[in-house]
């Protein structure tokens, strides 16, 4: 309760109106400004920032420069790092970072020309208590709010509880933070900037979405190698929930709902069955079955028989029906409308009924998966049994052509999208196994363990893993049809169904890091192991600087000394 309520105070803070004017304290600022070959922005913005009367230093990080930079740098009056040769992005803001000398520290790139005056809005952030200052960028209204990247950052929020910094990130520029934050997030990770970003976070330091620069329009370098660079971040993302995965265990600390996983391998023994049933049924479907359709039910007398009758004019030869804890009459109306049913007293939770169902039919060609809450046209129904048929091996919902991407921002298409980018399956879309209708073949449903099928982002990855077909054949639209239900549907109530879904999507990248590592098999560019032996020459520099100028002081004195004797 504390959290939910320390959760609404930040949001406040962030959408708040600018504070009041506020005169900062003279040399309070330390900027840092990575560079590669960026002499032409730097011979305007320097005089800017170095004549600002907040600024304390301005620390430009030349990384394997080869015009003019390093000079124009040196006679601005900025303190130079002099890399060698490119260590990639971001490692110049971490070199700058271990550096600084600022109460507060502000990252900028030189690639663009800043002024003061927009900046000033993230420092006073700082200054009013903030520990990190991020761009509010892009916002919703924008088009790169869908673009990959963001969507990444969007996800991250999430993850870490603060779906209010939308898709504020370490990532984009400008950003602050303070001599305090950097101690607690450590200088050598703002080399990955969203590790940095859920460090923070997971600090408990107060992160604000500060401010609003549109720095797409006005960055020059947007359109070169966006693919390389669209890829490292997508992988600094993925290490960064890597991370927050190794903080809070394998589900982020989201919940897992009501599931009963341990009903599934009682099934596999077949224990647990509803009473009265023989041994022989365990499975109901027969080797030369084609067509096999699993739906789970609770509570659903009044739609039941809709959706076997559906099911049955769509050619099934078998439908099932995992009737569990239901306290009306949902096991004979689906009995009645020709449906076999498997019932059990109690619960068994979101999915699990799906898993069990399996059991049932392992044999068929083809297992399509419906809810017990709304009938699907039985046209519909066929058009993922042909997908299967034509030779994919899963076949989900083509959501998208229901919901424009306007709509496609809630928290659950995010995450969505976000697994099919890390899985390399950017085409899905918001394509998910968590939507129905699907459709799995005879290959996936040996492929694809029953324990994932209860938790259907994890069955997603499991499916990716062992090179099944996977395609979004046709789009059926669930949205309108599914029945409102507030206790877990609305965020009044914590939106408990969404929660589990966003844990569901952190298991599954859990299961996907543990085979392809913490950036899911997404490029590492960076030289990182620059840092250290670089930071360890910047910080020696100014300490032998400090020396010699300290023995020209003592000599002076001597001299001064000597003359003063000499004199009496």
């Amino acid at each position: 309760m504390n959290s939910l309520k320390r959760n609404r105070r930040i949001r406040s803070q962030s959408s708040a109106a600018p504070a009041r004017a506020v005169r900062l304290p003279r040399r309070c600022v330390s900027i840092v400004l990575p560079a590669y070959n960026e002499a032409h922005t730097l011979k305007r913005t320097l005089p800017r920032l170095v004549r600002w009367r907040a600024v304390r230093e301005v620390i430009v990080v030349a990384n394997g420069c080869t015009d003019d930079t390093e000079a124009i740098a040196r006679r601005a009056g900025a303190r130079l790092i002099s890399l060698p040769q490119p260590c990639g992005h971001d490692v110049g803001r971490a070199l700058g970072a271990r550096v600084a000398r600022g109460r507060y520290i502000l990252f900028l790139d030189a690639d663009i020309v800043w002024s003061p005056e927009e900046l000033q809005p993230f420092v006073l952030a700082l200054h009013n208590g903030a520990d990190v200052a991020l761009n509010h960028y892009p916002r919703r209204q924008g088009g790169w709010f869908h673009h990959p990247t963001a969507v990444a950052k969007r996800t991250l929020n999430l993850l870490l509880h603060r779906p209010d910094l939308g898709a504020a990130s370490f990532t984009t520029v400008p950003h602050a933070i303070t001599a305090r934050a950097l101690n607690a997030i450590g200088w050598e990770h703002l080399a990955v900037p969203p590790v940095a970003h859920a460090r923070a976070i997971l600090a408990g330091l107060r992160v604000r979405a500060a401010h609003h620069i549109n720095v797409s329009s006005r960055n020059p370098r947007q359109g070169r190698h966006p693919r390389r660079t669209k890829a490292l971040i997508l992988g600094d993302h993925l290490q960064a929930i890597a991370y927050l995965i190794a903080q809070r265990g394998v589900r982020g600390g989201f919940p897992d709902g009501d599931r009963r996983r341990d009903l599934i391998p009682a099934m596999k023994d077949g224990h647990e069955r509803a009473s009265g049933e023989d041994d022989g049924a365990a499975r109901m479907a027969s080797p030369a079955m084609s067509i096999a359709i699993v739906i789970p039910a609770h509570n659903e007398s009044q739609t039941v028989a809709d959706v076997v009758h559906a099911a049955r004019n769509a050619g099934a030869e078998c439908v099932c029906v995992i009737e569990n804890g239901s306290r009306d009459a949902t096991a004979a109306a689906a009995a009645a409308a020709g449906a076999q049913v498997e019932c059990y007293p109690q619960r068994v939770g979101h999915d699990v009924g799906r898993a069990i169902g399996v059991t049932h039919v392992a044999d068929a060609a083809c297992a399509i998966f419906l809810d017990a809450d709304f009938a699907i046209h039985p046209r519909d129904i066929h058009a993922f049994g042909d997908a299967i048929a034509n030779g994919a091996d899963v076949a989900l919902n083509r959501l998208e052509s229901y919901l424009p991407l306007s709509r496609q921002t809630d928290p659950v298409s995010t995450v969505k999208r976000m697994l099919n980018l890390a899985l390399g399956q950017k085409h899905l879309g918001i394509a998910s196994l968590t939507a129905i209708p699907h459709a799995l073949s005879q290959r996936a449903l040996r492929e694809i363990p029953q324990s994932d099928l209860a938790v259907p982002p994890r069955a997603m990855v499991t499916a990716v893993l062992r090179g099944l077909t996977i395609t979004a054949p046709h789009a059926v639209d669930v949205v309108q049809p599914n029945r409102y239900r507030a206790r877990i549907h609305s965020p009044r109530f914590g939106a408990p169904l969404a929660q589990m879904i966003l844990g569901d999507h952190v298991e599954a990248l859990a299961v996907l890091f543990e085979h392809r590592g913490e950036r899911a098999g997404f490029p590492q560019t960076r030289d990182l192991g620059v840092l250290q032996s670089t930071a360890a020459q910047c910080v020696a520099e100014p300490q032998r600087r400090m020396r010699r100028q300290g023995q020209r002081w003592r000599n002076v004195r001597r001299q001064v000394s000597t003359m003063r004797r000499q004199s009496r």
